[in-house]
């Protein structure tokens, strides 16, 4: 027969191929919403404010622009100035008019903001604008008033020139594009040509949509189908460069038809990224492509999208690319494939993070990722206007191995393990059965001396700031053996215990509690047999033949249940300081509550006396009152009890409480009024001395009581008094001075 006691270990290390491994990656990851960033006053349906520029500020701040369709808060003046800590700058106060919307956010060396957009000071209409650092409108700043213009670009020349290009109407259901050179002043930069872009005839497109500066020369994405400088007109399909004086770049013609260029982006490397929707020369319609300096298509780059119109980019440090689209945020390799690890590519029919309008995407200094967008959603998590996704977590750990089944005997040492790789640092978090296993947080889980409530399936939990993965379950099975237990009471009637393990088997070798409940009238003395405790809860280790006794006696309280009264003083000598009243109700099984009063102050008390006949109570110091600690000791043979008062009162008092036996039944035979003499001999501490009387009531319960005034003025009121049959100590207190008679 196996020893069940045995203390042998076994290592369960032994590891199988991780691809039998089940992952459950948490949301944490990147391209998820980081819920912790709500701005309230984009982030509300009742707003729907969608952002449409965003622009990261040096202090980590950022810029926020777009459109609305109710006023609310600060989303009323269509551009916010936040802190990546989700706080909105109240300091920053936009001027725009109601019915403003922002497309577009630069900046000049001197700090002020750029603005273009359909803008408006409620007094005249413009398509773009300077403001100081505060969000004031620069008043230095001229305003294009040519009707009919909305700005759908801007761009910041190194010189801080100000080149702003959108939309113009110049008829019916005809949009063309425009775009302008601005002087530092605002006015007109007669130097530069002022192109406009025109769309194929019943086309009504957004004009010029985006400029980038490539040197010093400047590329102009929009709708449209040609570019006029004003001099010359040539077909250039969504895409054309100017040189530096705004004439048309006639060696630059980029290899896309039918586009409609939302964003540019200029590579270290001088290469050109181009997100819209555009025909390539594959003959698919594609949202990203990248083209060589002088606008020939890049081989070493596929072109990326099929059924999605790219709005946005961003580039990462790394070189990968950000890219919001009507549909999504989505990253993109080196060259050109869709990085899958970004976002949950939730929503059908296209990678990344479901979104819906992502006009804007930044990256914030601590590399996450900032998107404008009429809403995200990442499973039952949407945000709306302003929303930062994780964009640079490390990958979720990867787990290599973990420890096989076990089937051991009770009283063995169980180690499971756990390898995995991954950025640092790695957590861990070991489950049994589903649920975490308190301090179980190593590459190791060391089971002791197990029994079979450590039989189950175990699993453990990796995680590293990019994410968590669950591995799979591992078995652990018990061999254990049972014993008889025999469980009594003493005596029979005294009381029971819970659970009743009486004649039932037990586990050998693993804990149980067990709480004895006294009857009434009895009390619990202790636990004997195989195990001595004299607590009523009793948690035991079973042994073979296992015998415990459940110990009571009757209640020695009954007989001197009720209210006690009485008093402490220093006996030697009285005092206010060190006298006052006691009164205490005593229940059956010892228990009490009581009072104790000195002077103007009560203070109430519980407790309980031993077996013993002692209790020790302690009175806890307030904002008012010191400590004090009760000594308490009930002579049952005689009913009373006796005991000192320390704490606030030095040297201790001496307590004395008898039960009270008089009542309206069984009236005290001393019952009356009375007129006792107080000299000032009895009451040295009497401030000035004086002689007095001291009228007094006895109840017919033996109360004492009276309140008065001394021959000399001094008022006298009698704290507590008592009568037990004989006539015992009262103590007076004198607002001034103190004495017993």
């Amino acid at each position: 027969m196996l020893d069940s006691r045995r203390c042998s270990a076994l290592f369960a290390a032994l590891f199988f191929s991780a691809t039998t491994l089940s992952t459950h990656a948490q949301i944490s990851r990147n391209g998820y919403i980081d819920t912790s960033f709500n701005l309230q006053c984009v982030n509300n349906p009742g707003v729907n404010f969608t952002t449409r520029a965003l622009l990261l500020l040096d202090d980590g701040q950022m810029l926020a622009g777009g459109n609305y369709s109710t006023a609310f808060g600060t989303c009323r003046n269509a551009l916010l100035r936040f802190r990546t800590n989700n706080t909105t700058d109240s300091s920053f106060n936009s001027p725009l008019a109601p019915g403003s919307f922002v497309t577009g956010i630069a900046r000049q060396s001197s700090g002020k903001i750029i603005i273009s957009g359909l803008l408006n000071d409620f007094s005249t209409t413009f398509p773009v604008a300077r403001l100081g650092v505060n969000g004031s409108m620069d008043g230095t700043f001229a305003h294009i008033l040519e009707a009919g213009l909305v700005g759908n670009a801007v761009v910041v020349q190194p010189d801080d020139q100000v080149i702003v290009a959108g939309s113009a109407s110049i008829g019916p259901a005809v949009n063309s594009g425009f775009i302008r050179r601005l002087t530092l002043n605002g006015g007109p930069d007669n130097t530069f040509a002022n192109g406009t872009s025109v769309s194929d005839p019943g086309v009504s497109a957004q004009g010029i949509g985006v400029l980038a500066m490539q040197n010093d020369k400047v590329l102009v994405g929009g709708s449209f189908s040609f570019y006029h400088d004003g001099t010359t007109q040539a077909d250039r399909s969504g895409l054309a460069r100017l040189n530096a004086n705004g004439t048309l770049d006639m060696t630059f013609r980029a290899p896309l038809t039918n586009a409609d260029v939302r964003a540019i982006l200029i590579q270290p490397d001088g290469k050109i990224l181009v997100a819209g929707s555009f025909l390539t020369f594959d003959g698919n319609v594609r949202c990203l492509a990248r083209l060589n300096i002088d606008g020939t298509r890049d081989a070493a780059f596929a072109p990326v999208g099929v059924g999605i119109a790219a709005l946005s980019m961003a580039l990462e440090p790394d070189g990968k690319i950000l890219v919001g689209h009507n549909l999504g945020v989505m990253r993109v390799t080196t060259n050109g494939v869709v990085d899958t690890t970004f976002g949950p590519g939730n929503a059908p029919g296209f990678f990344g993070t479901e979104a819906l309008n992502a006009f804007a995407v930044a990256k914030s200094l601590d590399g996450n990722v900032f998107v404008g967008a009429a809403r995200v959603t990442v499973g039952s998590t949407t945000r709306r206007g302003v929303i930062r996704l994780f964009g640079n977590l490390p990958p979720p750990p990867v787990l290599v191995a973990l420890s096989t089944n076990a089937t051991v005997d009770a009283g063995t040492n169980v180690t499971f393990s756990v390898m995995a790789t991954g950025a640092p640092p790695l957590s861990f978090q070991w489950r049994q059965d589903s649920k975490a296993i308190p301090g179980a947080t190593g590459p190791n889980l060391a089971l002791l001396d197990v029994d079979s409530t450590d039989a189950g399936n175990y699993s453990v939990v990796v995680s590293n700031p990019g994410g968590s993965v669950t591995s799979s379950v591992v078995r652990l099975d018990v061999n254990f053996f049972r014993s008889t237990i025999t469980v009594t009471v003493q005596p029979v009637n005294g009381g029971s215990v819970t659970p009743n393990f009486q004649n039932n088997a037990l586990e050998i070798g693993r804990a149980f509690t067990i709480t004895a409940k006294p009857a009434r009238g009895f009390l619990f003395t202790n636990w004997s047999g195989f195990e001595t405790s004299a607590n009523a809860v009793l948690t035991f280790t079973m042994q073979t033949n296992e015998v415990l006794q459940a110990n009571f006696v009757p209640s020695p309280f009954i007989p001197v249940r009720g209210a006690y009264a009485g008093l402490f003083y220093d006996t030697n000598a009285p005092a206010q300081e060190n006298a006052g009243a006691f009164a205490l109700t005593l229940d059956d099984l010892g228990g009490f509550n009581g009072t104790l009063t000195m002077g103007q102050n009560r203070r109430k008390f519980r407790g309980a006396f031993s077996l013993e006949r002692v209790a020790v109570v302690l009175l806890p110091a307030t904002t008012r009152l010191p400590e004090v600690e009760l000594t308490l000791q009930l002579d049952t043979a005689n009913g009373l009890i006796t005991g000192s008062v320390s704490g606030d009162v030095s040297p201790p008092s001496t307590l004395l409480a008898f039960r009270k036996v008089f009542s309206a039944l069984n009236p005290a035979p001393n019952a009356g009024f009375y007129n006792t003499a107080l000299p000032s001999t009895n009451a040295p501490a009497l401030a000035p001395p004086g002689d007095g009387f001291v009228p007094l009531t006895v109840t017919t319960a033996g109360r004492v009581s009276g309140r008065g005034t001394l021959a000399d003025g001094t008022p006298w009121s009698v704290v507590s008094a008592t009568s037990a049959g004989a006539w015992v100590p009262v103590y007076v207190s004198l607002y001034g001075g103190a004495g017993s008679i």
